[in-house]
């Protein structure tokens, strides 16, 4: 496992399914988000916007924000 995980208050990864190195005790999310290599400028773009998205709801939710 990467030491940068282990040293992580908090971790989200995106689209690793089940090879997500999931550290116990920390705050973990795993976002199954489409790949979007090779796809279309307007999948690439909704891709983006989506996780764009999750990264605003999770901030909204830290303490203190």
């Amino acid at each position: 496992m990467a030491p940068l995980i282990q040293a992580a208050d908090n971790a989200i990864v995106i689209g690793c399914g089940d090879a997500s190195p999931v550290v116990s005790g920390r705050y973990h999310l795993d976002w199954p988000v489409a790949d979007p290599e090779g796809a279309p400028i307007a999948v690439v773009l909704r891709v983006r916007d989506e996780i764009g998205n999750r990264i605003t709801d999770v901030f909204d939710t830290l303490p203190g924000a």
